[in-house]
């Protein structure tokens, strides 16, 4: 069942970014009522999803350990400082308007590694 839900869910976040199939179903549907059901299919399935993960049984992968926090309480600044950095500073190794103004006298963080954000979000 979670399975299934899972499904629908991606089902109904991918399918509308094709854009063909989104703008057949605009032309069979007036935008307001696609934008609607849309909007009340994607609640639906939402709601759907929920209630399966709350059925499913509990599988402990990872036991909790009380010492294990402490990783999670240091690296997440850490993190943070990362990913903050690396998306509001100029880099020459990103796509896009990221590369401009960027000035080698002045790295920031990305003369700490290359890709900041990244390394925050791996973190």
């Amino acid at each position: 069942m979670t399975t299934l839900a899972v499904v629908a869910f991606l089902a109904t976040h991918l399918v509308p970014g094709i854009k063909p199939l989104r703008t057949g179903c605009v032309k069979l549907f007036v935008e307001r009522l696609y934008m609607g059901g849309f909007s009340v299919m994607s609640i639906g399935v939402i709601v759907w999803l929920t209630w399966a993960y709350l059925q499913a049984p509990c599988i402990v992968i990872w036991p909790y350990l009380p010492g294990m926090r402490w990783i999670a309480i240091l690296s997440m600044p850490v993190a943070c400082i990362l990913s903050i950095t690396g998306i509001s500073s100029a880099n020459p190794f990103s796509l896009g308007p990221g590369a401009k103004n960027f000035s080698p006298a002045l790295p920031g963080s990305v003369g700490l590694c290359k890709h900041p954000a990244l390394w925050g979000i791996l973190v």
